[in-house]
């Protein structure tokens, strides 16, 4: 296994096509309950699963790869996925039962890295990705986002996903 790679560079704001999390408002954010970071796998699969198929049979194209957004603790987080559109697909998919359209803002700084691999070891990136902010005395700010740049359905070891934590 080759050492983590941590990088620090801006994130664009991303016009997302999106289903989010079905739970209850609190302070204004829809969050849902989890009891552990091992059922967020499950929720993600499913969402992707209901928002892929409604996407394809209406011919919304993306922009760039999916990703997954999340806000909150373990215990009770908001979270979304998606797909990146253009501006010209906007009305297209807003008219689509179950996408919501949101634009993810930008940031001027995150602390990135790349997990290799399955998704049942991504807690673990995610964890080292935090770990390396406090070591480095900075504090998260805003929604961590998962960027899924390679997803060969039939080899999930060789999936590629980029961590992306918004620095504040």
């Amino acid at each position: 296994m080759s050492e983590i790679q941590f990088t620090e560079k801006p994130l664009p704001s991303v016009l997302l096509a999106q289903t989010r999390s079905r739970g209850e408002r609190r302070r204004g954010a829809l969050t849902t309950e989890v009891a552990g970071v091992e059922e967020i796998g499950d929720l993600v699969g499913t969402m992707f699963g209901r928002l892929m198929p409604t996407l394809g049979q209406a011919s919304v194209p993306f922009e760039a790869a999916p990703m997954a957004w999340y806000e909150g603790r373990e215990e009770a987080m908001a979270l979304g996925v998606g797909v990146p559109i253009a501006e010209s697909s906007r009305q297209r998919a807003e008219s689509l039962e179950g996408v919501q359209i949101e634009e993810l803002p930008e940031a001027e700084r995150a602390l990135t890295v790349v997990h290799l691999g399955a998704m049942d070891s991504i807690a673990r990136t995610w964890q080292t990705l935090q770990s390396e902010m406090e070591n480095l005395g900075l504090r998260p700010g805003g929604r961590g986002r998962e960027i899924y740049l390679e997803m060969p359905q039939d080899n999930p070891d060789a999936w590629v996903t980029e961590l992306q934590l918004p620095i504040s």
